[in-house]
């Protein structure tokens, strides 16, 4: 069900493009009607509350990702940022010679 979903906000975007693109043709010939621009511009918020709605299910995945499988590398990422601490600490300041 959900890669159905997909599939039909999917089609929503090709379909809207699609008619930017024959919108943006009209206009350059100069064959565009009045309401052309103005279904452009309704058009492109469709595709980016599209694209929001996107993201947001993605953000979802990736938590509930996470949720289940943790964070198998911490281990790793914690011995990269130990290791440079030790390189960028500083061990000791001379003050005139000493």
């Amino acid at each position: 069900m959900e890669q159905q979903h997909q599939n039909v906000e999917r089609n929503k975007k090709t379909g809207a493009l699609e008619e930017i693109n024959s919108i943006e043709k009209r206009i350059d010939k100069g064959s565009a009607m009045p309401f052309d621009n103005d279904h452009r511009l309704i058009l492109l918020q469709k595709i980016e509350v599209i694209d929001k709605f996107t993201l947001m299910d993605l953000i979802q995945k990736a938590h509930a990702q996470w949720d289940i499988e943790g964070d198998e590398n911490s281990k790793f990422f914690h011995g990269l940022i130990n290791q440079k601490r030790r390189n960028q600490m500083i061990n000791g300041i001379m003050v005139k010679g000493n």
